[in-house]
């Protein structure tokens, strides 16, 4: 019996060719298999029987694909098995570019359907709806003379499609079926009693689901013809430091007869003086200006000191306001490692040693505080040897797109030691920029004589400790490995030894790595042990 030309193929051609077709046109999320319901005709036709395109096959079809399927399916009448062409066998199920369309407009993209299970070509099967609604604008005017108050701005998002809206008084999450929903968003509201006034918002779904409240302030005192009292500012006490040192300011003292509505701090060039320069050098900046509570690193002095001057303007409803003053004086360190570095702020490392902060360009540092190995977290699997101690640094973001910090070394980094950074989420682990962005985004680098670290992070990204928009928070230290390895290049496991080693983190990637690193020396071992053994037994 002849073989047939399928089995005069090599079997590598087969592989090789099955290869390059899926991988040309599988989608990221589908490669080469599909499961249930997504092998069946349907899919990309009106019906298993009814061969007849549905909206995601005809934004599927390219020309290549139309010949194909032409010689497949001569008549629409003609049934066919998915399967002799997608499933794996041949053209994949799904095409490149497709995932954020909403082929049969049913408010879900086709990737969304794909993940949920559902088809993307019928508008009628669709994901469950389990997200929320985000409001993303709810404002009121700072004061109002009758207790009608417009509402200057109420918006909400959602993925499938905002259903209501509501306001109330009282900070109570409503029910989806709850009275007083309002299919448009309210344009006022009306108080009960006069007073500064909290008025909460909320949306829905047609699924049912209620977004997290939003709230603003309104006072309506002016309705009731009230006197109002002026505000009375407090900054607190004057207070001395060392270059270098995190000084917090405290507005909270303030005091009015119904509320502070603003607070605003200012650096002035000297008591009572106007404003300071931001390219003086006595110049900070301030982590948040209009916060009752801000954060700013003394500048670099000379051997004398300086006194920095701060003024608090805090406004009530009626835009009433009241100013003070505080003063910093901020003596030398006797720090002279960095002088001579424009931007770099001297301070010293939880064991006394110097180090300096980079606060040069777009981004500036708010908050460098030194910790000691007692005042971190981690326990038994805190990085060792920790030179310099720990830090705890902010960030204050006005340009996203070169979010770094780099810290100054008293002498080199030791060969070996890496930056290491703590989450909540992940514990510690090893922040080394090749590792966790190839060299291009998250991480930290060192420089060529390894005197200095620049430690990268993206705004509101995975290490960002912070999740207020434009700042960002990170604690890490430069250390020698983490307490809890497994010592590859010396074969011991525990907190000896040197080498590489598996960090105790949820990096999937790096653990296989590792893994990897062990095991292919073991397989090799394994397999030789294996071509020897009938040999042995021959020998026998």
């Amino acid at each position: 019996m002849r073989c047939s030309k399928l089995h005069r193929i090599p079997v590598l051609t087969l592989l090789i060719l099955l290869t390059s077709i899926v991988s040309a046109h599988a989608w990221s999320f589908i490669t080469s298999q599909f499961s249930a319901p997504f092998n069946q005709c349907q899919t990309c036709h009106v019906s298993n029987s009814n061969l007849a395109m549905n909206p995601y096959g005809d934004d599927y079809l390219d020309p290549s694909h139309r010949s194909k399927y032409a010689n497949k399916h001569p008549a629409i009448a003609v049934t066919g098995d998915c399967n002799n062409c997608h499933s794996g066998k041949g053209y994949p199920i799904v095409r490149s570019g497709l995932g954020a369309m909403d082929s049969d407009r049913d408010l879900f993209t086709n990737q969304a359907e794909f993940n949920a299970g559902t088809f993307p070509g019928d508008a009628t099967d669709f994901p469950a709806d389990t997200d929320a609604p985000t409001i993303t604008a709810f404002s009121l005017p700072a004061t109002s003379s009758t207790l009608t108050v417009a509402i200057s701005g109420f918006t909400a998002t959602d993925d499938v499609g905002v259903t209501g809206y509501m306001l109330n008084e009282s900070g109570v999450d409503p029910a989806a079926g709850d009275a007083g929903w309002s299919a448009i968003p309210p344009t006022q509201y009306t108080f009960a009693v006069a007073g500064i006034n909290t008025l909460y918002a909320w949306a829905k779904d047609a699924a049912g689901n209620v977004s997290a409240a939003a709230s603003a302030q309104v006072d309506t005192t002016a309705s009731q013809g009230r006197v109002n009292e002026p505000p009375v500012a407090s900054a607190g006490t004057d207070q001395a430091v060392v270059e270098g040192e995190t000084v917090t300011l405290d507005g909270g003292g303030s005091s009015d007869d119904l509320g502070i509505f603003n607070y605003a701090w200012l650096q002035l060039d000297g008591p009572g003086g106007a404003a300071l320069d931001a390219n003086d050098p006595s110049a900070v900046v301030i982590s948040d200006p209009f916060d009752i509570q801000i954060s700013f690193i003394t500048p670099s002095v000379g051997v004398n000191g300086t006194i920095l001057t701060f003024q608090l303007t805090v406004t009530d409803g009626d835009g009433a306001q009241d100013s003070t003053e505080v003063r910093i004086t901020v003596d030398d360190n006797g720090i002279t490692d960095f002088d001579g570095m424009p931007g770099v702020i001297s301070t010293y490392s939880a064991d006394g040693q110097p180090i300096g902060i980079g606060n040069t360009g777009a981004n500036a540092c708010t908050r460098f505080v030194v910790l000691g190995t007692q005042d971190v977290a981690g326990g038994w699997q805190q990085p060792r040897d920790a030179i310099y101690g720990f830090i705890d640094f902010a960030l204050k973001v006005t340009d996203p797109a070169s979010t770094s910090i780099t810290i100054y070394l008293p002498s080199p980094a030791p060969v070996g030691y890496k930056w290491y950074k703590y989450t909540d989420a992940n514990g510690w682990f090893d922040f080394s920029r090749d590792l966790i962005s190839n060299g291009s985004g998250d991480g930290a680098d060192f420089n060529a004589d390894r005197t200095q670290v620049t430690i990268y992070i993206t705004d509101n990204g995975e290490f960002d400790d912070d999740p207020t928009p434009l700042v960002i928070s990170d604690p890490g230290g430069l250390a020698a490995g983490l307490s809890s390895s497994i010592s590859v290049g010396s074969n011991s496991f525990g907190s000896s030894g040197g080498g590489c080693f598996i960090e105790a983190s949820t990096d999937h990637t790096q653990l296989f790595r590792s893994v990897k690193t062990i095991a292919a020396p073991l397989f090799v071992f394994l397999a030789a042990g294996c071509l020897l053994l009938p040999a042995r037994r021959q020998m026998e």
